[in-house]
Order: C-alpha cells, then sequence, then structure tokens
C-alpha cells in the first residue's frame, strides 16, 4: 500500500466485505459451526474487536502484499492465490499454536479449540473478497 488511496481503498473493502460475510450471510457461524463463540467475539465485543479485526486483516493483507511484490507477481489470478494460501497458513499456524496448549480462558485460545482449523477458511474468504474489493477500487479510483 502506497498511497492514501489505496489505504481507503482496503478500509472501504474490508468494511463491505465483514459487514456481509460476518454479518449479513453469517458465514463464520457456518464455516466454523460455533455460533456462540462467533456473536461473543462480533456481537457482545463488537466495540474491542471489530477494530482488532481491522488491524489482524491489515497485516495479513501487507504479508500478502509483500509477497506478492517480492516476487513481481503480475497474474491477478495467482495475486489471489498467494492472498488465499498466506492467509490459510497464517491462521494455521495460530490455530496449531493455540492448540498446542490446553484451552483457556482467553479468547483465541477458545476460539482456535472450538473452531480449530475452519477459522482459516474463513479467514481466507475474508482476505480474498477484500483483496477482490480492493482492486476493483482501486481500478475505479486509477481512472
Amino acid at each position: 500500500m502506497k498511497t492514501v488511496s489505496d489505504v481507503l481503498c482496503f478500509l472501504m473493502s474490508f468494511t463491505v466485505v465483514l459487514v456481509v460475510l460476518t454479518f449479513v450471510l453469517r458465514v463464520p457461524h457456518i464455516i466454523t459451526q460455533q455460533p456462540a463463540i462467533v456473536d461473543e467475539y462480533y456481537l457482545k465485543g463488537f466495540i474491542q474487536n471489530v477494530p482488532l479485526d481491522y488491524f489482524f486483516v491489515f497485516v495479513y493483507f501487507l504479508i500478502a502484499l509483500f509477497f506478492i511484490e517480492t516476487f513481481r507477481v503480475t497474474s491477478e489470478n495467482m495475486k489471489i492465490v498467494i492472498m488465499a494460501v498466506s492467509t490459510v497458513l497464517i491462521t494455521s499456524a495460530f490455530c496449531f499454536y493455540f492448540q498446542s496448549y490446553p484451552v483457556s480462558k482467553a479468547f483465541f485460545s477458545r476460539w482456535f479449540h472450538a473452531a480449530g482449523y475452519s477459522a482459516s477458511v474463513y479467514d481466507m474468504l475474508l482476505l480474498v473478497f477484500t483483496y477482490l474489493l480492493y482492486r476493483f477500487l482501486q481500478n475505479k479510483v486509477a481512472k
């Protein structure tokens, strides 16, 4: 992300995708089959956790963009694959870490013990759809 418009495109994209996937379509409920803990995170902890999601998704996004730029990827399809694979790898690593220890009262410990690796699928969808909308907006702004 090199410009203010890139950051704004990201913020708008993630906002739309988060609202549609999480609150309208309830994708994390469907994928993880853990509605109680999803509601705890997104509904009960809305004020604290939604900004946290912006931070986490932004970091994931930057990591994927780093690989895209480092390997000078030009194919949009390959960029999407990198976004998906890097997200799955990062979330799966967190899942492995948290599942390596007994479940605790900490939210992410409970989350990864309950949702398991299905959390990686949800995160991957969140990042890929955010990236697709981000690129769409970037192309519109550039014209």
